[in-house]
């Protein structure tokens, strides 16, 4: 991390450059550049500009890379190397030239000679491995600004890199995951929207008070492919919301199957109603698809009485109810 957001200054594109010379640091030397006993320690190493670049011995023998290194690590972040410098310096000049095939990185530029396969694969994996890094380093810092450092869920590098999210089972379990950062469920919720085969998700006890959140999370569960059953038990969740649920346990788009509602502000009536439709929808599975054909519209009927009852199973197929074909 860099100095100035130790220091509590005010800090802007520098600290992606100072990231990016710990990454490249850490790259070649599979060590980190700054340590310490322990957080505060390293924390002070950090703050005193102790860096261990200059004095390395390894990479004494490449003073572009050291030279590299050494300015995007500077203390002074207006002394800092911007992105534009750094893709002027030498080192990634060279850089350039090697993976193109006309110099080798760990040669004087002066030294033309043809890389190898294996020095260009190595230079790509190498790009591929930085360009990684970059993106977790961007995302952990802005969760770490929105205040959600400790919610360890939402630091999944797989999401990170390819914006997909991949739990290990289509069960996940996410009770008092949230209940100190409600707000994080939000971000969680985009992940979750990524993941096409979870098919169960216990979100209890997690202290879940905000309409839009509600709103939100409804939003992402009535168009997911596979959430059949939600666990909301134990959550302040407003009254109000009673209404939304009620409209996904009707949507017929939905896959949701069973939802949890015990110890939550819906009223029991709403609850009911919820539970109700639910009991429908797992009953009468063909009804409840949206590709499923009443056939009500093509039978012909010749009694006025019959024809009332058409049109009263017609009337509850719109409003969403569900019922036995006649």
């Amino acid at each position: 991390m860099a100095p100035e957001i130790l220091l509590d200054r005010n800090y802007g594109k520098p600290v992606d450059m100072w990231a990016l010379g710990v990454m490249t640091y850490y790259m070649f030397l599979d060590a980190f550049p700054f340590h310490g006993r322990n957080t505060e320690a390293l924390k002070a190493s950090i703050c005193r500009d102790s860096a261990s670049v200059a004095r390395h011995e390894r990479l004494q023998q490449f003073p572009l890379l050291q030279d590299f290194i050494v300015r995007l690590l500077e203390f002074d972040a207006n002394k800092r190397l911007t992105a534009g410098e750094a893709l002027k310096h030498p080192w990634i000049k060279s850089g350039m030239d090697a993976m193109m095939g006309r110099t080798s990185l760990s040669a004087p530029v002066a030294l033309q000679r043809t890389v190898s396969s294996t020095g260009r694969f190595r230079a790509a994996v190498m790009a591929v491995i930085a360009a990684h890094r970059l993106l977790v380093l961007r995302r952990c810092h802005r969760l770490a600004k929105m205040g959600f450092r400790h919610v360890s869920i939402l630091y999944n590098f797989h999401f990170f890199v390819t914006g997909k999210y991949a739990p290990s089972t289509d069960k996940v379990n996410c009770s008092r995951v949230f209940a100190g950062t409600p707000g994080a469920l939000d971000e969680f919720l985009e992940m979750v929207e990524s993941c096409d085969y979870i098919h169960e998700i216990d979100l209890s006890h997690n202290n879940i008070n905000s309409l839009s959140t509600v709103q939100h999370l409804l939003k992402v569960i009535g168009h997911h492919p596979s959430i059949a059953s939600l666990d909301l038990s134990h959550n302040p969740i407003p009254a109000v919301a009673g209404r939304g649920l009620v409209r996904l346990a009707r949507n017929p788009l939905s896959r949701i199957h069973s939802v949890n509602l015990k110890d939550t502000n819906i009223t029991p009536d709403t609850v009911s109603q919820i539970q109700a439709l639910l009991a429908d929808k797992t009953a009468y599975p063909d009804l409840a698809s949206p590709d499923s054909s009443f056939g009500l519209e093509s039978r012909t009927y010749t009694t006025p009485d019959t024809l009332s009852t058409v049109s009263s199973h017609n009337t509850c197929a719109k409003q969403g109810a569900f019922f036995a074909p006649l």
